[in-house]
Parts: C-alpha cells; structure tokens; sequence
C-alpha cells in the first residue's frame, strides 16, 4: 500500500531472478545474518524517519519524492 518494496529474506533462496529481471539494477548480492545468500534493496529505511542516505549527503542531492 506504501510503495516500498521489501525482501523477505527468510523466503530468498537466492536464485538472483529478481536481481536479473530488475531494469533499475536497485537489487544486490547480499548475505543474510545466518551467512545465507540472499537479494538485498534498499527498504528506505522504514525504521527511521528520515532516511540515512537523505539524512548524511553534505550536498543535499538526495531526497525522498512522491511518484506519480
């Protein structure tokens, strides 16, 4: 309903579909905190209320928008 796209990484087998399919290449290689491997995204930080990406540019060229 948000928007925000999350991986469920109990579920990840880490076949990389999603990674190959991706045409923003927003999707990565990562590794579960049991040494799994697993797709990672970034989640927009939804446990913070500003995002920390957004939060430490010391340009200010990052921001969060509403699309349409």
């Amino acid at each position: 309903a948000d928007g925000i796209v999350v991986i469920d990484g109990e579920k990840c087998i880490g076949c990389w579909s999603c990674m190959l399919i991706c045409p923003h290449n927003a999707i990565k290689m990562g590794v579960s905190k049991n040494g799994r491997k697993i797709s990672v995204k970034c989640d927009l930080c939804v446990d913070r209320e500003i995002q920390a990406c957004v939060e430490i540019c010391p340009n200010k060229a990052l921001a969060v928008v509403e699309c349409e």
